[in-house]
């Protein structure tokens, strides 16, 4: 305790309101003076004697005991050991808690980059504008990487590889001409999109 409250009554108001409902129904404060001597805190004399053996010892924390007709001397010193004992495991919850949410964050932005890696080196295979060597070698980094996909990402990674395959088979029906074509329309759409923003912007 960082300093003694002014009297005897504050200073049993300050126990009770530390311990409540732990404390027995009718109970009394004790503490062990220089010689090992057991010290009833019963009238303002005591208190100042508890206070003034706590000011001669700095450095040294001068142990209460709440006495009662149904709890052992050591009572006191049990429940600030259990309140000890809850404080110590509600922290380390909290911090458990913290490293797991934390390790959550650090796997999905893992994961995420994992499929976003997995997309481009679909999208070299299915061009198919790789040597036969590159060919293999994506085949294999894709296949290990899949491998660490969950089910959700799975899932979502067949849909983008069937999109991409139907796009392809598309490409390839177009002629040369045709192809241009749906590229500058394209370039044309984007062009005029980023046109429609900029006038809403201004």
């Amino acid at each position: 305790m960082a300093q003694f409250p002014s009297n005897l009554d504050s200073f049993f108001a300050f126990i009770t309101s530390l311990y409540g409902k732990k404390l027995p129904k009718t109970w009394s404060l004790q503490y062990s003076d220089q010689n090992g001597n057991h010290i009833t805190v019963s009238h303002e004399q005591y208190y100042k004697g508890l206070v003034e053996l706590e000011s001669q010892t700095p450095g040294t924390t001068t142990k209460l005991f709440i006495v009662s007709s149904d709890f052992p001397a050591q009572n006191c010193e049990k429940i600030q050991q259990e309140d000890a004992d809850s404080q110590e495991l509600l922290s380390k919850n909290k911090e458990e808690t913290k490293s797991i949410e934390n390790d959550k964050k650090a796997e999905s932005k893992e994961r995420k980059k994992e499929f976003g890696q997995a997309k481009k080196l679909l999208k070299k295979i299915l061009k198919e504008k790789l040597s036969e060597t590159e060919q293999i070698e994506a085949t294999q980094q894709l296949g290990q990487i899949q491998a660490q996909f969950t089910p959700e990402q799975r899932e979502k990674f067949e849909a983008q590889r069937e999109r991409l395959e139907l796009k392809r088979k598309f490409m390839s029906k177009l002629t040369a001409e045709n192809q241009e074509k749906l590229r500058k329309s394209k370039d044309d759409k984007s062009s005029k999109l980023a046109k429609f923003g900029k006038l809403q912007k201004s």
